[in-house]
């Protein structure tokens, strides 16, 4: 694949954490909020799916605060 592609899923992803009210992130290279919106291939040239990183947690986090699970999951029953 040539690189004049953008990569739709990551900007998918990046518009919602735009929308929860995180910022972009212009050190982190890597981060779904970076504003970088190639695709990322591995040495095979596979496409890598766009994943939350720590960073991406991490800001949302310091937002909606971290996750507090008590008891058991929910299930269906």
């Amino acid at each position: 694949m040539s690189g004049n592609f953008i990569d739709l899923n990551k900007i998918a992803l990046h518009e919602i954490g735009h929308h929860l009210g995180i910022p972009d992130d212009y050190g982190r290279w890597g981060s779904v909020m970076h504003t970088d919106f190639k695709p990322y291939y591995d040495k095979l040239g596979n496409y890598i799916r766009p994943i939350l990183g720590p960073d991406d947690i991490e800001n949302a986090q310091r937002l909606y605060g971290v996750r507090n699970v008590v008891g058991e999951p929910f299930r269906k029953s």
